[in-house]
C-alpha cells in the first residue's frame, strides 16, 4: 500500500509543493508566534532563576530526545522503498530506548543535582523523566506525515500542543507554582502533540520487528544520530558551561537570549527544513536541479534572514525591556550578538538537507564534529569574560566554518560557490543599507522619544529602507519574490485534500 495519495509520481506536483510550503510556513509562523506569546507571559511571571533551573534540566532532556529518535524519522522520510517491518522496528526501538532513558534520568536525578550544587534540579529531572516516552510515541507518525507532505496535520499538531502546554504553564505560574509551571508546560505540550499525531495518522504499530529492516534504517539514521549528538554539543555546551561556572541566574539570562535566537531562526526558515528535505530527496538523482533548488532556496532565506537578523539586533534593547521587563534587560545585549548566528544558519540550512537527501548524512556529522571541536574550548575560555563573550564565540564559529560547509556541498553535487554567494549579495547590500539607517535612527532620534515610540519607528523605518533598497538594487529579484509570495498565499488558501500518509496493512510503501 502506498504512503500517500500522490505517491505515483517520483516528483510531487508544483501545486502540491506550493501547498506544502504554505502549510509549512503557516505551521512555522503560528508555532513561534504562539510560543513567543506564551514565552512572554511566563517570563514576566517567573524570574531568570526558574528559567535557568529548567534550562539545566533541558540539557539532559535534549540528549534523551536525540537517543530516542536515533535518526529514524529522517531515515523513514528518505527511504525509497518502505515496508511495514521498517516502521514497526523503528517504533519499538524508540519505545525501548525511551523507557530505559526515562528510568536512568529518574534514578540519576539526585547525583546530577549534586554536581551542579542545585537540589531543586533533582525534582525537575524526576518530573520530566516521562517526556522521552511521549517523544518516542510521536517519532514514526510524524515521519510518515512528513514523508506524505501532510503539513496541514503537522501544523495542527504543533498549534494544539503549544496551546495546551501554554495554558497549563500560565495557569500554574499564576497560581504561584514557580518553575513547576515550566515543567507542566513541557509535559502537556508533548502529550497533546503525540495524541494529535495518533489521531490523524492511520498507521498503527504491529509486532513485525525485523533486525535486517532496522539495520537498513540504521545505516542512514546512525549518521543523523551522530550529527544530532554533536549538534547537542554545539548548541548546548554553552548552557552547560554557563550553568556550571556562573549558576542558574546567569544561565536564565543567557537562555532567554538564546530562546530569542531560536525563535528568530525558526521564523526565518527553519520551518521549511522538513519540506526541503522531502523535495531534495525527490531530486536526489538530478544534481543539476538540486544545485538550482539549493541556490534559490538559500537566496530566498537570505531575503528574509539578513534584514530580520539586523533588525532584531537593532531593536533588542527596547523590545526586551518592553516585552519581558527589567529583570531581563541583560539578555538584550547577549541577543544582539547571537542574532548574527540566525542569519548564517538560515542561509546554510539547506546544505544539510542536500547531504541527507543524497544519502550522505555523514557529511553533516563530520561538520558537526568540527564545530564541536571548536565550540567547547572557545566557550571554556569565553565564560571567564562573561555572557557576551560566550555569545561572541558562538557567532564567530558560525561565520568562520560556513565556507567549510559550502566546500562539502561543492564536492557532493558540484555546487558553484560563486553563484551561491552572488545570490546573497543583493539581500546583504539591502540589509546593510537598512542597518545603517537604523543605526542613525538610534543615535539621532530625539531624546524625548519613549521606548515604544523608538521601537515602532525602528520597525517602520527598517521595513521601508530594506524594501526600497532591494527594489533599487535587484528589481528582478524583488519582482520574482513578490510573485512567489502571492503564489504561496494562493496555494495556502486552497485547502489540500486529506492524504493517507502511511500503510494500514502489510505491503510495500513507495516513496
Amino acid at each position: 500500500m502506498r504512503a500517500d495519495a500522490g505517491a505515483t509520481e517520483r516528483l510531487p506536483s508544483v501545486r502540491r509543493m506550493a501547498r506544502g510550503a504554505a502549510w509549512s510556513f503557516a505551521q512555522n509562523t503560528g508555532k513561534h508566534v504562539l510560543h513567543l506569546a506564551v514565552f512572554l507571559c511566563l517570563a514576566r511571571l517567573l524570574g531568570p532563576e526558574s528559567y535557568g533551573l529548567v534550562a539545566l534540566a533541558g540539557l539532559f532532556l535534549a540528549v534523551c530526545s536525540v537517543l530516542v529518535e536515533q535518526g529514524m524519522a529522517d531515515a523513514i522520510v528518505q527511504k525509497g522503498e518502505l515496508l511495514p517491518e521498517h516502521l514497526d522496528s523503528a517504533f519499538w526501538l524508540g519505545i525501548g530506548a525511551a523507557v530505559l532513558l526515562g528510568a536512568v534520568m529518574f534514578l540519576a536525578a539526585a547525583p546530577i543535582a549534586a554536581v551542579f550544587r542545585e537540589p531543586r534540579l533533582a525534582e525537575i529531572l524526576r518530573a520530566l523523566s516521562a517526556l522521552p516516552l511521549l517523544q518516542a510515541l510521536a517519532v514514526v507518525p510524524q515521519a510518515l506525515l512528513t514523508r506524505g507532505m501532510s503539513f496541514g496535520t503537522l501544523a495542527l499538531r504543533t498549534l494544539l500542543g503549544l496551546s495546551a502546554g501554554g495554558i497549563a504553564g500560565i495557569a500554574l505560574a499564576l497560581a504561584g507554582f514557580g518553575f513547576h509551571a515550566l515543567v507542566a508546560q513541557q509535559l502537556v505540550t508533548a502529550l497533546v502533540s503525540a495524541a494529535v499525531l495518533w489521531w490523524r495518522c492511520p498507521w498503527r504499530p504491529g509486532l513485525r520487528v525485523h533486525a535486517r529492516r532496522l539495520g537498513e534504517l540504521h545505516r542512514f539514521g546512525r549518521h543523523i544520530l551522530g550529527t544530532q549528538l554533536l549538534d547537542f554539543v554545539n548548541r548546548k555546551s554553552d548552557d552547560l558551561i554557563i550553568g556550571f561556572f556562573l549558576g542558574p541566574v546567569a544561565l536564565g539570562i543567557y537562555s532567554i537570549a538564546y530562546q530569542l535566537l531560536l525563535v528568530l531562526e525558526q521564523l526565518l526558515c527553519k520551518g521549511f527544513d522538513a519540506l526541503s528535505f522531502s523535495i531534495f530527496s525527490r531530486l536526489s538523482d538530478d544534481p543539476a536541479r538540486m544545485r538550482e533548488a539549493l541556490c534559490r532556496a538559500s537566496q530566498l532565506a537570505a531575503l528574509v534572514a539578513f534584514p530580520a537578523a539586523l533588525g532584531a539586533a537593532a531593536i533588542a534593547p527596547e523590545a526586551v525591556s518592553m516585552l519581558f521587563g527589567e529583570p531581563w534587560v541583560a539578555s538584550a545585549e547577549v541577543f544582539r550578538i547571537l542574532a548574527l548566528v540566525a542569519a548564517v544558519h538560515a542561509v546554510m540550512l539547506y546544505n544539510h538537507s542536500v547531504f541527507k537527501a543524497r544519502g550522505e548524512p555523514s557529511i553533516s556529522m563530520r561538520l558537526a564534529l568540527l564545530e564541536a571541536a571548536v565550540n567547547v574550548p572557545l566557550f571554556l575560555i569565553a565564560v571567564h569574560f562573561g555572557l557576551a563573550a560566550v555569545a561572541a564565540a558562538y557567532a564567530a564559529r558560525a561565520v568562520v566554518l560556513a565556507p567549510v560547509c559550502l566546500a562539502a556541498t561543492r564536492r557532493l553535487i558540484g555546487l558553484d560557490i560563486g553563484r551561491f554567494v552572488r545570490g546573497l549579495a543583493a539581500p546583504a547590500l539591502a540589509a546593510s543599507i537598512m542597518g545603517a539607517g537604523l543605526w542613525a535612527l538610534a543615535h539621532f532620534a530625539p531624546a524625548a522619544w519613549t521606548s515604544s515610540l523608538r521601537l515602532a519607528a525602528s520597525v517602520v523605518t527598517g521595513a521601508v529602507l530594506y524594501l526600497t533598497a532591494l527594489r533599487l538594487c535587484a528589481p528582478t529579484l524583488f519582482r520574482q519574490s513578490v510573485s512567489q509570495l502571492r503564489e504561496a498565499l494562493a496555494a495556502f488558501a486552497a485547502r489540500p485534500r486529506a492524504a493517507a500518509p502511511a500503510p494500514q496493512a502489510p505491503g510495500r510503501v513507495q516513496a
